[in-house]
């Protein structure tokens, strides 16, 4: 191969590197900006920007979803959450997106007490290979939260030895809601409390 045509190659290399990169940054940019929007309850420019050309030619379905989903909670708008998870149904989604789109979900009908709903969820994070800590967890808040099972109650108060705060604050919760079930209003007044008290110090 003569020196014009390695050069060539190495122009061409460096020029989808560089590309790459920026397409990279820019996605970054923009998925920061529409959550800082979010955060800022600023709905209009964060819908304006979302459907702009830029958006949806840099940023991914799942993302945009992900994205348009969250802001429907913030919102208190259960029709367009449906809507957005409807749109999703037929999509593929790797196992990691599954568990994020869909635990997001899971736990919002859970708290609309939306059983139709909630179950779609349960059953599309049930079918995912993998990820079973993160499958484990969501799993057991459907079946105490939505079923009123209480057969986990010795695995959620083993666990407890190695759950983060995060993690901690729920399984209190799913704690407090099983002894609730079981008419055990003193267990449960007790975990509510563990779980708020470390809710107060991430806060502060």
């Amino acid at each position: 191969m003569s020196a014009f045509y390695v050069v060539m190659v190495v122009i061409i290399m460096l020029a989808v590197l560089s590309s790459d990169y920026y397409v990279r940054r820019q996605r970054k940019l923009l998925i920061n900006k529409l959550i800082n929007l979010l955060i800022n309850k600023k709905f209009t420019e964060f819908y304006n920007l979302l459907g702009s050309r830029r958006v949806k030619r840099l940023i991914p379905l799942f993302n945009l979803r992900l994205l348009e989903f969250n802001a429907a909670v913030l919102q208190q708008k259960t029709e367009k959450a449906k809507e957005v998870l409807d749109s999703l149904q037929n999509k593929k989604m790797s196992g990691r997106q599954t568990i994020e789109f869909y635990g997001r979900a899971l736990n919002y009908f859970i708290e609309k007490r939306d059983a139709t709903y909630a179950k779609t969820c349960y059953t599309k994070i049930d079918k995912v290979n993998g990820y079973q800590k993160e499958k484990s967890y969501l799993i057991t808040l459907y079946k105490i939260m939505m079923l009123d099972e209480t057969d986990d109650e010795e695995k959620i108060e083993n666990r407890l030895i190695s759950d983060d705060s995060q993690e901690k604050v729920t399984d209190y919760y799913l704690l407090a809601h099983i002894n609730e079930i079981k008419k055990d209003f003193k267990r449960a007044k007790k975990y509510n409390q563990l779980a708020d008290k470390i809710i107060t110090e991430i806060v502060e």
